[in-house]
Order: structure tokens, then C-alpha cells, then sequence
């Protein structure tokens, strides 16, 4: 907050709102030196982002950027590029509904996922 309102920065909101995008995404991150340094996680790069100033670089490379939104596509190309491990069918579930699902959750019939073949799903 500024002394002379009760407002918050300019820096406060872009933290704020970075932060609350990223948990939107379902980004995962951790929160440094009061949310002025987040390093966030991907499924296959470490990256220290800045969002006072929406600059971010890609650890262990030389590849740089600016804004949240850029860093939300580099994120999402990377899942392209690579491949995403959960399973089409279920969502990584682990089981699906047989016969589509109803208004009467009662009478779906949950069955474990033969695509991913995960154990010990709840059923």
C-alpha cells in the first residue's frame, strides 16, 4: 500500500494478478521475496518470473521473455511439444462414466479407464 491511500502499487496488483493467473492455469509456482520473484514450474522447465516488471527467463537456457501471457504460451507449447501424460479418455481420473453421464449421478455407472490403466482408482 501507498502512505497516502490505502490503493495498493501498481507492483502489488501485477503480483497480484500474475498470481492469481497462474493458479487459474493451474501453473504451479513458489512465491519469493513477497510475490516480486516466482519461480514457476512446467512440466519440463524451471522458470524465474518477475511480475513488477514481466520479464522471465527459462532456467538452465538462454531463453528470455516478457509478459505473463508469452510465458503462458511458452508453458502450453511446451505440453504441445513434448506430450502431456494424463490420459485422454479420463482426464487421469481413472475410471469414466459408461453410457454418458446424466442428471442422476445414481445411475451412472463408473468404470475404471482401460486406456490408462490406472490402480486403485476410486470407484
Amino acid at each position: 500500500m501507498t502512505p497516502l491511500t490505502d490503493r495498493p502499487t501498481k507492483k502489488q496488483r501485477l503480483h497480484a494478478q500474475a498470481m492469481a493467473t497462474l493458479h487459474k492455469a493451474k501453473v504451479s509456482f513458489e512465491t519469493k521475496n513477497n510475490g516480486a520473484h516466482l519461480i514457476v514450474y512446467s512440466t519440463y522447465s524451471v522458470i524465474d518470473f518477475w511480475p513488477g516488471t514481466g520479464k522471465w527467463a527459462v532456467r538452465l537456457s538462454h531463453r528470455k521473455g516478457n509478459g505473463l501471457q508469452s510465458l503462458l504460451h511458452l508453458i502450453n507449447a511446451e505440453e504441445d511439444i513434448f506430450g502431456n501424460d494424463v490420459c485422454q479418455e479420463c482426464d487421469g481420473e481413472g475410471f469414466i462414466y459408461e453410457g454418458g453421464l446424466s442428471v442422476n449421478p445414481e445411475i451412472d455407472n463408473r468404470v475404471p479407464c482401460s486406456e490408462c490403466n490406472i490402480s486403485g482408482a476410486d470407484i
